[in-house]
């Protein structure tokens, strides 16, 4: 299992890698076409658009991953070890609650999607909605990795038990 995930994982950040440098790509075309050539290529908007949303939704399921998303947490340091333990769990279960939820609208929105075709680049709008039920299944297997690493750790903060979780 260890094996899957970090394989899971990894292909997440290359994928993210290759979609920002696609991203960059598109948009320096774009540029170039609008102030060099003085004409717009109409599908690069709509490209930059939907290459914008894959990396938000990979890049948030890599922050899970490394724990790098933005926390306050100025009242929890001065709790005692085992609350703040404690909190931490709760904290994750909570954020497991919410990816569980968006997993599940996510697939209601795949599914009514269904016809759908994006104007400029005639894609199924289900190529673009996949990307939400599918990052967040990955924040949900990732969670649990959390969450049970938490539950064995003896230390109460996330950041000192980052480095057993990888």
């Amino acid at each position: 299992m260890k094996k899957i995930m970090r394989i899971l994982e990894n292909a997440q950040e290359y994928l993210a890698a290759f979609i920002m440098f696609s991203l960059v790509v598109v948009v320096f075309i774009q540029v170039m076409m609008r102030y060099v050539v003085r004409a717009s290529l109409p599908w690069t908007e709509e490209m930059a658009r939907y290459l914008f949303v894959w990396l938000i939704f990979i890049g948030t399921s890599v922050c899970v991953k490394r724990q790098a998303h933005l926390g306050i947490d100025i009242l929890v340091i001065h709790l005692p070890p085992k609350i703040q333990r404690h909190l931490s769990t709760f904290t994750l279960v909570l954020s497991l609650v919410f990816s569980i939820v968006v997993v599940q609208k996510g697939y209601e929105l795949l599914t009514r999607s269904g016809e759908q075709i994006s104007p400029m680049l005639h894609l199924p709008m289900s190529y673009v909605y996949i990307i939400i039920p599918a990052s967040y299944l990955i924040i949900c297997l990732v969670l649990l990795r959390h969450i049970y690493g938490s539950v064995r750790a003896k230390s109460p903060r996330p950041e000192e038990r980052r480095e057993s979780w990888n």
